[in-house]
């Protein structure tokens, strides 16, 4: 899968949580997991599996089978 692909499928997931309807930037990240340091804040199922992390004012979003992205 390349990255417009994951970015289309990421856009189309989150726009169904409204949680993240005032979102003005996705950045896919190329990590293989998230750090230790992000704590779960949330989880979801919607058509994928959404885990939503923190750390600071850094969220990072988990997209089950997609990738992770990173939200501001």
């Amino acid at each position: 899968m390349n990255n417009m692909t994951r970015m289309r499928i990421a856009i189309n997931v989150l726009s169904e949580i409204d949680e993240f309807n005032d979102v003005d930037l996705i950045a896919y990240l190329s990590w293989k997991s998230i750090p230790e340091a992000y704590k779960l804040q949330k989880s979801y199922v919607t058509t994928n599996r959404v885990s939503i992390y923190q750390l600071n004012s850094t969220v990072v979003v988990d997209i089950g089978g997609v990738g992770l992205f990173q939200i501001n």
